[in-house]
């Protein structure tokens, strides 16, 4: 699900790399950071139906404030602000704005249904693969913290690595 948002975040890097990689991470996840906030405030609503999709048993019954279209272009807006508030940097908001948008590209296939990065990608078949044969998870709440979880340890760990990286000259 996320290897999408992680392939955005790493793109704009490229071509905004006065723009933090953490920052363009927590972009391109913002409104699955958002989702698990919002459905345990009882904003939002899935279902666990096990065998619902291959990969994972999620039926999104009501997310409007974090994936519909009209949200999805009212988040990106408010989170370049921000970004372009806090930084003053015009050309870097775009870039931010546009990450936080990605959602709607990046989700489109995969509403019910690669990086080349093989430890990345031998970590998501590590994770995907027992998918079908392990049991559901225990509750949406469950579900909805450690999306939140997560997603506090990408960004912080996404920005170390911005930080700590080798040059490519």
């Amino acid at each position: 699900m996320f290897i999408g948002h992680f392939a955005v975040a790493f793109a704009s890097k490229k071509v905004a790399p006065q723009v933090p990689l953490g920052t363009l991470v927590i972009a391109a996840a913002f409104l699955d950071a958002v989702w698990p906030v919002l459905v345990l405030l009882g904003v939002e609503r899935f279902r666990i139906v096990p065998g619902f999709t291959a990969i994972n048993p999620f039926d999104f019954v009501y997310y409007p404030w974090s994936h519909s279209l009209l949200m999805t272009v009212v988040w990106a807006v408010l989170f370049a602000i921000a970004y372009q508030t806090a930084t003053g940097d015009r050309a870097g908001a775009m870039w931010v704005g546009l990450a936080v948008a990605s959602l709607q590209c990046t989700k489109a296939k995969d509403r019910t249904g690669t990086i080349a990065w093989w430890a990345y990608i031998a970590l998501l078949l590590i994770l995907y693969i027992p998918g079908p044969w392990s049991p559901p998870p225990p509750s949406e709440n469950a579900v909805a913290i450690l999306g939140i979880v997560a997603l506090a340890i990408l960004g912080p760990w996404a920005y170390w690595i911005d930080r700590h990286r080798l040059s490519a000259s």
